[in-house]
């Protein structure tokens, strides 16, 4: 009884939370494309209304790696999200991946060695940054697996 239970347990996770059923579900990729786009839009819009002060910490080359990345990351989210394939290198998708989760981590790293912030403010942004961070590199996860399975 006890395995059964388990088994219908885990069937349940996996289809309410299983990356198998999103990455089944054209609509999920859909929205998870537009709420990157809206969190980028206004990344970008409070970069250039907030005042001197409250700007991050990063430097700006970090910054123009970061907007290099982005645009990589919306550009798999993009393809993942309504069918289209534009580039087929899986090195490249590699690549993009790896130096997209590297950048937000020195983002974070700036940010918190920068000071103002208590340990438990630290571990909070951290996990919730992870989080996020997870969400938005499974668009390209997912355009990868899409490549490999194309050839």
């Amino acid at each position: 009884m006890v395995g059964k239970n388990y088994l219908l347990i885990l069937k349940i996770f996996r289809m309410v939370f299983g990356i198998n059923n999103m990455m089944n579900r054209r609509f999920s990729w859909k929205f998870l494309f537009f709420i990157m786009i809206f969190s980028s839009g206004l990344s970008f819009y409070d970069s250039a209304t907030l005042p001197n002060d409250l700007l991050p910490a990063h430097p700006s080359w970090l910054a123009l790696i970061g907007i290099f990345f982005e645009f990589f990351s919306l550009l798999a989210s993009f393809c993942v999200a309504f069918k289209v394939v534009s580039i087929k290198n899986k090195f490249f998708w590699y690549v993009i991946l790896i130096g997209y989760v590297i950048t937000n981590i020195m983002f974070y790293f700036y940010e918190f060695s920068a000071g103002g912030y208590s340990q438990t403010d630290m571990v909070d942004q951290g996990m919730i940054g992870v989080v996020i961070i997870i969400i938005f590199v499974s668009p390209i996860i997912k355009y990868i697996a899409d490549v490999k399975n194309e050839k």
